[in-house]
């Protein structure tokens, strides 16, 4: 009981730290209206900036260069393997013992969340209380204080032709920006795969050289907006929730040549009717299902009955 008071001690007066936050930021909003959608926040603009003067290339890019981008694509993704299913571990990389495992029993990608927070590039699913060291899930608190793996860390310790599947986390809409010189910084020609909810940390980094996009979709809203960025990209991808997935969506995504990673697939029998549909690879939980699709590949759910999928597009936020 008293290890229990103790912590609802510390969500309180957590809580409070936290509401008078909100309280600040919403004076400091009605004192400061949001930019014209013509005028991009200060921040994304020194992003911007920031890559323009770096010698990058940025995502405004003449029409010829577009027209030129769209008459290569290919259904195949130049950076993914030619084998399909591909098997993506869910939160491999948070975990340098779990990245180990995956990379062992031959995993196509690491999924790995990235936040960045005090000016540090933190490996983690958790989210924290602003700017303090509290780590909590949903419901719960997981952790007070303690260190995160840092990006630059995991980069080093693991072999360099791992895959990492960065999900980019939070508002900050130079995050994207910040990983790429992070990686770069330590392997200039390592290409880097990026995936997130948030498009503007995206966009701004889509077509520089050696970064692969994958547009991340979570529910209805994001997937009716989501095909004009598909058309815009040389190698159209997605990081789909598995239940938006219905036989029209993906016929609708075989259409613009898109490579298709449905998250989360825990149910091999839920994963053998996407892949009889074409969809290309699957992020996971399920360890023992991704050692099967990474030793079998496409006989990997030849010995599972196949699911019905959703007549229409239900996506939760469970990534």
């Amino acid at each position: 009981m008293g290890v229990f008071g103790n912590n609802l001690s510390i969500v309180i007066i957590n809580c409070t730290v936290v509401c008078t936050g909100m309280i600040v930021v919403g004076h400091a909003f009605a004192s400061h209206p949001p930019p014209s959608a013509a005028t991009p926040p200060y921040a994304l603009q020194e992003c911007t900036k920031s890559l323009s003067g770096s010698g990058f290339r940025t995502g405004r890019q003449t029409a010829a260069h577009r027209s030129r981008s769209r008459g290569i694509m290919t259904a195949k993704h130049p950076i993914l393997p030619a084998h399909r299913p591909l098997a993506i571990a869910h939160r491999a990389g948070n975990n340098l013992k779990l990245a180990h495992v995956a990379i062992e029993y031959g995993a196509d990608m690491l999924e790995t969340d990235v936040w960045p927070r005090l000016g540090q590039l933190e490996i983690r699913h958790l989210k924290t209380i602003g700017p303090l060291p509290i780590y909590w899930e949903k419901w719960y608190i997981d952790s007070i204080g303690g260190r995160q793996v840092q990006l630059d860390e995991l980069v080093r310790a693991l072999p360099p032709e791992t895959r990492l599947f960065l999900d980019l986390k939070g508002p900050n809409p130079c995050l994207g920006h910040r990983v790429v010189e992070a990686i770069a910084k330590i392997q200039n020609d390592r290409d880097i795969i990026l995936c997130g909810r948030n498009w503007r940390q995206l966009d701004p980094i889509e077509r520089l050289p050696n970064v692969h996009v994958f547009y991340s979709v979570g529910d209805e809203k994001q997937l009716d907006r989501v095909w004009q960025k598909l058309q815009d990209q040389a190698h159209p991808a997605v990081s789909i929730h598995y239940r938006l997935l219905t036989e029209e969506t993906i016929a609708r995504l075989h259409d613009l040549h898109t490579t298709i990673i449905a998250w989360t697939v825990n149910d091999p029998a839920i994963a053998r009717s996407l892949f009889e549909l074409g969809v290309d690879g699957f992020t996971s939980d399920n360890q023992e299902m991704l050692a099967a699709i990474a030793q079998r590949r496409e006989r990997a759910f030849d010995d599972e009955p196949a699911s019905s999928l959703p007549d229409e597009p239900k996506g939760l936020d469970d990534q």
